[in-house]
């Protein structure tokens, strides 16, 4: 009769091979030293995992598919506050109206989901970038980069079509410029030994995105501003810190 499985144990191994895959990589990493960090046998690690390759690969199945669930949680949320607040507007951008800053609080709460998800799994990033060359999952980081791309340029197209994104922009740019931030923000953690303030980052990125990086603010004529009042959010390319052209135009 085959021996049930502890889940404690397995818990156990889990947790011990994340600190040996950060270590050693995935190559130099051995199911003895794994197990012997739990006080489990090969036995036991042969009763729940195949190897350690297939120990790897779970982990990476269950972040990915967390990021997935916050991917689709984001784009269904943002398409029910577009259904009830209606397109935001460059004015409300500009005067910080109510709907743009309920907009600015909703994206806050998502920015720190993946935050906190990139946190809770930065060990298994640090491996996926550093730690599994000469194995099968060479090329994972890609892979889930280029996924995570896939899932923001079908929303991307989406919001483009409703005319909330502006659509002088090559395709594609905006995910980029999502995926790479986030991508480059979770590579951070995989260095740092205290959690820093997500608040802060998740705020950070958004007034970045909506509102440019400038630190001084456009000052536009009467006309101008009238214009521009009722132009969709992130469409605009003039008369607003969303758009650089009529910058360049006045800075030339």
């Amino acid at each position: 009769m085959a021996r049930p499985a502890d889940s404690k144990a397995r818990d156990a191994l889990i947790c011990a091979a994340r600190e040996r895959f950060v270590q050693h990589g995935l190559k130099g990493a051995r199911i003895e030293d794994i197990t012997k960090a739990c006080g489990l046998s090969k036995g036991a690690f042969y009763l729940h995992f195949k190897s350690k390759e297939a120990l790897f690969e779970e982990l990476l199945q269950a972040f990915g598919e967390r990021v997935r669930e916050l991917l689709s949680t984001r784009q269904l949320e943002t398409i029910e506050f577009l259904k009830a607040e209606g397109m935001l507007t460059a004015a409300d951008v500009r005067q910080q109206a109510p709907r743009y800053l309920h907009y600015i609080e909703l994206s806050n709460k998502h920015n720190l989901d993946v935050l906190e998800l990139c946190w809770e799994y930065r060990d298994v990033v640090h491996v996926v970038v550093r730690g599994v060359q000469d194995t099968a999952f060479a090329g994972t980081a890609w892979d889930m980069l280029s996924q995570a791309l896939s899932h923001l340029e079908y929303q991307e197209q989406m919001f483009i079509e409703r005319g909330t994104l502006r659509q002088d922009l090559a395709a594609g740019l905006v995910p980029a410029m999502l995926v790479g931030t986030y991508s480059m923000l979770c590579f951070q953690m995989t260095s740092m030994k205290q959690k820093p303030d997500f608040g802060v980052w998740a705020h950070g990125v958004n007034r970045l995105l909506y509102e440019g990086c400038a630190a001084l603010i456009q000052h536009v004529s009467s006309a101008e501003h009238e214009e521009t009042l009722e132009t969709p959010l992130l469409t605009a390319t003039e008369n607003c810190c969303l758009g650089a052209g009529k910058t360049k135009r006045r800075n030339s």
